[in-house]
């Protein structure tokens, strides 16, 4: 988040090195924190605040043109009968929601289930999947393993075709030990959300 907010964080390698210093201090001097290296609850806040704000800017229209507020995430199926697995995040607030396949195509989804403490949602679509997301059986990641992280960031500016990144379990929890948050090496841009 601090380099897509403008900051030169370094290479996203897990470890908080002297450049990911510095641009932690740089960013809290922006949003008027105290100018520490601290990665606390209200640094991520500040960064959620900076990256919706900016998200809010891009998306103004013209002058006097209704603003159309939209969001964009990532989701992958969990079922042959159309359950979609996503964040609860990326839908939360939205009236409606469209899924909408490389090839442009879009069709309406229902919410089947939220959890916003999980930050999960599985949406229905009336479309039958090619392929099914498969599961580890015992859902235990292991510090060190190898990810890959898969999803449709900015979806009309970079691929249609998808972004891949790869890169290791670092931590196998988060913020004061939330053990349901792992933290991985891999970055992850806007959009990507609820990929897999």
């Amino acid at each position: 988040m601090l380099e897509l907010l403008g900051f030169d964080a370094g290479v996203a390698d897990g470890a908080i090195g002297p450049s990911t210093r510095a641009a932690i201090v740089a960013f809290k001097r922006r949003v008027k924190q105290p100018e520490t290296d601290v990665v606390d609850d209200e640094l991520v806040a500040a960064l959620h605040r900076e990256w919706a704000l900016l998200g809010e800017i891009s998306m103004k229209n013209q002058v006097g043109r209704r603003l159309k507020t939209e969001a964009t995430g990532t989701g992958f199926f969990v079922s042959k009968q159309g359950h979609l697995l996503t964040n609860n995040h990326v839908i939360s607030g939205c009236e409606s929601v469209t899924v909408r396949w490389p090839d442009k195509r879009e069709v309406q989804a229902r919410v089947a289930g939220r959890s916003p403490d999980d930050d999960l949602a599985v949406l229905i679509v009336d479309t039958e999947p090619q392929d099914v997301a498969l599961f580890r059986p015992n859902g235990q990641a292991r510090l060190g393993e190898t990810i890959v992280v898969y999803g449709f960031p900015l979806p009309d500016l970079l691929s249609s075709s998808g972004n891949l990144t790869t890169g290791a379990v670092t931590a196998l929890a988060g913020l004061r030990d939330e053990s349901r948050i792992m933290q991985i090496s891999a970055p992850v841009q806007a959009g990507n959300s609820g990929g897999r």
